[in-house]
């Protein structure tokens, strides 16, 4: 049995970027939020491992106390998000365990209070939103995968996030749903909350510190099964995540602009894999990567207006209507790293992580223009070519005025 753990304490320092050993207490395993001596304070750390040995020439100090319990593969999540984004542990560490404050009183969930609420019953879905469904559900019953949800503006994603997250409830699975913005978390936050009651909570940087430990301690105990909220919601202490959905995938907001320096898209991929989690990515203008790497499913607002699209790849459901020659062009995001066309590369029907590229080029491959710089105006007087955005009074006059001080030397 392990009797010592390696910490990192939560240190914002890069001199001390690195794990201590201390002796094991009762409770202690890896996860564990620890109040551990450092010098001659105490700090808070966390345990990224279990030891049976000390290394050579250390004598290590016991454990002051356990403060918290988090999931191990939180853990390796943020050990991950340290070294592929060049920061150090303790700054890492701290997106999954912030410091939790002291209980003053008994409030109300903050989303009682901003949700908006959405009475609206839940509708009929189209032979688009079904068929990624049944291809989302096959892949949560194997391990995992990565989707593409490509649909216009009310096109239906969100019904089908709410149906892939029933699906991962019924399956004793948790599941996260990512905005852009904490301004669209009210609106999605309702939509859920009418479908799942009081199993969602909301995580995002701007509750308070109050209402922020409280979500967390719903988390952590499991009365919320599913969270809501900015790119922080993706450190959410859930455990057995199914499914991670990420709205609006094309907006930089899901980046962090300080240290560590994240993406919350990346991260919810690198969280998929070490859950074997289904992540979906949905959009109306998909970014170029994502439609070059991802599966893609389309919905639609009906299933005899389907908006699908033909780019370098194309889902089942249209690779028929091109072969019939219904040709549509492809959205603004594929259309500019375009490298050719054609249907999807076929591929097992048991695999979730189908490949999207085309080798061939074939003719409907949109013709490239080059653009020519126009010849630029030249004035009449002096016959020298104008500058760009200036008038040729502009121009005259800059002339003269270069003359007269060479006059005046």
């Amino acid at each position: 049995m392990p009797r010592y753990a390696t910490v990192y304490p939560l240190v914002t320092t890069r001199a001390l970027a690195r794990p201590f050993t201390y002796e094991l207490v009762d409770g202690a395993a890896k996860g564990a939020v620890v109040s551990v001596p450092l010098g001659r304070s105490r700090r808070r750390g966390v345990v990224v491992e279990l030891v049976d040995e000390p290394p050579a020439g250390i004598e290590p100090v016991p454990i002051d106390s356990v403060l918290d319990e988090l999931p191990p593969v939180l853990v390796d999540l943020a050990l991950w998000v340290a070294d592929y984004y060049g920061s150090t542990p303790g700054r890492a560490l701290e997106l999954i365990a912030p410091v939790k404050r002291k209980r003053r009183k008994e409030q109300a969930p903050p989303g009682e209070r901003q949700a908006l609420v959405d009475e609206s019953e839940a509708p009929e879905l189209t032979a688009e939103q079904r068929a990624a469904l049944e291809r989302i559900t096959a892949s949560l019953e194997a391990a995992g995968g990565y989707f593409l949800l490509y649909g216009e503006t009310g096109s239906g994603k969100t019904e089908v996030y709410l149906q892939a997250c029933a699906a991962a409830l019924a399956r004793g699975k948790t599941a996260i749903v990512l905005v852009p913005e904490i301004a669209l978390t009210p609106q999605t936050l309702g939509r859920f909350q009418a479908r799942f009651g009081d199993a969602v909570a909301l995580l995002h940087s701007g509750l308070t510190d109050a209402e922020r430990r409280d979500e967390r301690e719903r988390i952590a105990r499991g009365e919320a099964k599913v969270v809501v909220g900015a790119r922080s919601a993706i450190f959410a202490p859930l455990r057995d995540v199914g499914v991670i959905c990420v709205d609006e995938e094309h907006d930089p907001s899901y980046k962090q602009e300080s240290d560590p320096r994240y993406d919350a898209r990346t991260v919810a991929a690198k969280r998929a894999a070490l859950e074997d989690a289904v992540a979906i990515y949905g959009s109306a203008t998909p970014r170029p990567e994502s439609w070059d790497k991802l599966e893609r499913r389309f919905a639609a607002r009906s299933a005899t207006s389907p908006s699908c699209c033909i780019g370098r790849g194309a889902c089942a459901a249209t690779t028929a209507a091109t072969k019939r020659g219904r040709r549509r062009p492809a959205p603004p995001a594929a259309r500019s790293s375009w490298r050719g066309s054609g249907p999807e590369r076929s591929g097992s029907s048991g695999s979730s992580r189908l490949s999207c590229r085309s080798s061939s080029r074939s003719a409907s491959m949109p013709t490239r223009h080059r653009i020519q710089r126009p010849s630029p105006r030249r004035s009449a007087a002096s016959g020298r070519p104008i500058a760009p955005f200036c008038s040729e009074r502009r121009w005259s006059r800059r002339v003269t005025i270069s003359a007269a001080s060479r006059s005046r030397r």
